[in-house]
């Protein structure tokens, strides 16, 4: 048996209502129904680190290892974000 734990995935064809969305998604749909001048609201201290991966780089990661490790792996970015940064980079 093999175990892939995926963090944090996002892609063109996810969801960004509903309230099911990855916080990539969320956070643009925030910006994007916020008014001109407008704020919003983040939770938490902003000490929060999360990976993302977008849809494309978890099927490559995906394609090699099956056959070569045979203890449960986690599929993320070897660089983890702050949450503070998310709506800088947006």
């Amino acid at each position: 048996m093999r175990v892939a734990r995926f963090h944090n995935i996002f892609g063109p064809l996810g969801t960004w209502c509903g309230g099911r969305e990855k916080a990539p998604a969320a956070l643009c749909r925030k910006i994007a129904e916020t008014p001109d001048g407008g704020e919003i609201e983040l939770w938490g201290d902003g000490k929060q680190t999360r990976s993302f991966l977008i849809v494309d780089e978890c099927v490559e990661a995906s394609g090699g290892w099956w056959n070569l490790i045979y203890r449960p792996v986690n599929i993320a970015q070897k660089r983890w974000s702050p949450s503070t940064s998310l709506p800088r980079s947006s």
